[in-house]
């Protein structure tokens, strides 16, 4: 699935992230890899829509995950991303979508919303 997102530049549809979201958000064995996985994938690929919408969701979602270490690599080791470095990445992300279309809006409102989660989920936000 990243790999699918990361080749595809701005052709994926917003049904298939959503689809995509709804699969992962309901599969809680999928949480701490999935969001490990497409954090870095996001950042390495910022202007790739479809990671980057998925991206800002997960994150908001399960950000905790990568700051607290309970995020884990493909063969299962644990992860911590420092809680400043995902909030530059969303920086990153929001200067990337800024005045691109239709498209752009949605993926800055999903990273505003992710962020005031984030702002209560991670310590010293």
């Amino acid at each position: 699935m990243v790999k699918v997102l990361t080749l595809s530049e701005h052709h994926v549809r917003e049904e298939f992230i959503s689809q995509l979201i709804t699969v992962i958000a309901t599969t809680p064995e999928l949480h701490s890899q999935t969001v490990a996985k497409v954090y870095f994938a996001m950042k390495d690929n910022i202007n790739q829509m479809g990671m980057a919408q998925l991206g800002v969701w997960l994150v908001g979602e399960f950000g905790e995950m990568l700051v607290n270490g309970r995020s884990v690599d493909e063969v299962g080791n644990p992860l911590q991303v420092p809680a400043d470095e995902i909030i530059d990445t969303y920086v990153d992300v929001l200067d990337e979508n800024d005045k691109k279309g239709k498209r752009s809006d949605t993926i800055i409102m999903w990273a505003l919303t992710a962020l005031s989660k984030l702002s209560v989920r991670l310590p010293n936000v």
